[in-house]
């Protein structure tokens, strides 16, 4: 049985690919999708898992873009600097190391990352058991 991450590097590869096709003028990401969904998953995990993810980034003054993630509509986009505040500085620094890239590159691909892995974890608009 294919793990979660599995499930979401497959999922949101072809929507990452989609979009880099797409853009003006693109080439290949400068970073890896994969690695960037590792970074997040990861994320999910250091809090104790989605619940505890999103009670910090609500208690960090994102509710509004957090709710738009988890129900059912369009998905809020969120500052990457806010986010950056929200998750902190050793976040944004594991992304870096992780992926090569700069520290504004890595708060950005957070901020377009995370609505989308949120997004796919909670597909009935809430938070199910487990996650």
């Amino acid at each position: 049985m294919a793990s979660l991450l599995d499930e979401l590097k497959s999922q949101l590869g072809g929507i990452l690919a989609a979009e880099t096709a797409g853009a003006k003028g693109a080439q290949s990401p400068a970073h890896d999708p994969h690695a960037m969904l590792e970074s997040v998953m990861d994320l999910i995990g250091q809090h104790g898992g989605l619940g505890g993810l999103l009670d910090k980034l609500k208690a960090s003054g994102l509710g509004d873009a957090v709710s738009s993630w988890v129900g059912t509509g369009d998905n809020q986009p969120v500052p990457a600097n806010q986010l950056e505040s929200a998750v902190g500085a050793d976040t944004i620094s594991q992304i870096i190391a992780k992926l090569g890239v700069s520290k504004e590159q890595a708060s950005s691909l957070l901020a377009k990352y995370l609505p989308m892995v949120i997004d796919r974890l909670t597909p009935h608009g809430k938070l199910e058991e487990g996650t």
